[in-house]
């Protein structure tokens, strides 16, 4: 993903994150299900490409946080954001490639971002956790 697709937006920090991966799902993945099948096949037999996919996925979220405090989101909002984007398409990107799985890639982004934003918004804390 370019880091650019992220500051094109004025949308919220994780707004902003999940429309830059689905800009990418609908830009580079849509129609390779079966590419991508493969080779998910290929480097999940493969801690070498296990780890590389890694270290790949961190610098695409380095990236793409850089990018946010280019726009002067700050430190801690800027990799909440890219975090939680980046889980969001991990999560998307493992149901996609699933068997038996016919959704779109863009369509799990919004699936799974929205799963997210439901978890995240209790109404309360937890007594342990403090107050609003």
């Amino acid at each position: 993903m370019e880091p650019f697709a992220v500051a094109e937006t004025d949308a919220a920090p994780f707004e902003a994150v999940i429309a830059a991966f689905h800009r990418v799902a609908e830009e580079i993945f849509a129609d390779r299900l079966d590419l991508v099948r493969l080779r998910q096949s290929i480097i999940e037999g493969s801690p070498e490409l296990q780890e590389r996919e890694l270290r790949k996925t961190g610098s695409l979220a380095a990236a793409v946080a850089a990018a946010l405090r280019t726009k002067g989101v700050g430190e801690t909002t800027a990799t909440l954001a890219t975090e939680s984007g980046v889980m969001v398409c991990r999560v998307a990107f493992a149901r996609w490639v699933a068997p038996g799985s016919d959704a779109s890639l863009t369509d799990l982004i919004a699936e799974v971002a929205a799963e997210l934003r439901a978890v995240t918004s209790a109404p309360e804390l937890h007594p342990d956790l403090g107050q609003y």
